[in-house]
């Protein structure tokens, strides 16, 4: 299902769940404040404006948000021990490798850790191993809309936005062209006039 932005339905769902505004507008439960923590990679501007702007949407629904800025590498360690609430990440391959992502999703330097909470986990791996083996270019498609269904109905992974890669060449640049990869240019493709 693709999820909507709709506060007023998150604000019931948090009242009915005991989460109650104080005063200020701040969430509380048995006197504990409603607190998570956000993950960021702080080399990425885009993605600090982006924990900026959740940080005070989740205020509005009476949420406090921490944002933590850190390194590239982490970032990765807590993705691989499961030490967060919340994190942006990138996701892994590239649309002609659809299985480095879902290996991804259960190896304990991929998403393990986000993955191991779903009640039914082991099937979802299963899954996972069994596509690797379909032959059949259809088949294995269907196989991989289940395996990324059951995650999005799991609201493992909720996609926020695409990262974008600029490029700035001369005007007598030809053949200046992208591929797949944000991280690969056919530099091979390029010439001068």
């Amino acid at each position: 299902p693709t999820r909507q932005y709709d506060l007023k339905a998150a604000e019931q769902l948090l009242d009915q769940a005991g989460w109650k505004k104080d005063s200020n507008g701040m969430r509380q439960k048995d006197g504990q404040p409603l607190t998570l923590a956000l993950t960021f990679d702080k080399g990425s501007s885009s993605q600090k404006e982006e924990a900026e702007y959740l940080q005070s949407e989740f205020k509005k629904a009476g949420i406090q948000l921490n944002i933590n800025g850190e390194t590239a590498d982490k970032v990765a360690d807590r993705r691989s021990s499961g030490d967060y609430d919340l994190m942006f990440n990138q996701t892994w391959g590239l649309l002609y490798d659809p299985q480095s992502t879902m290996s991804a999703f259960k190896t304990k330097t991929g998403y393990e850790s986000a993955t191991s909470g779903i009640k039914n986990k082991s099937e979802l791996y299963n899954a996972i191993d069994a596509s690797f083996k379909i032959q059949d270019q259809s088949e294995r498609s269907k196989a991989y809309e289940s395996i990324l269904s059951t995650l999005e109905d799991e609201a493992i992974f909720i996609p926020i936005s695409h990262g974008r890669m600029t490029v700035v060449a001369p005007k007598d640049l030809e053949g200046v062209s992208f591929t797949q990869s944000q991280y690969e240019l056919p530099f091979n493709e390029m010439h001068y006039k």
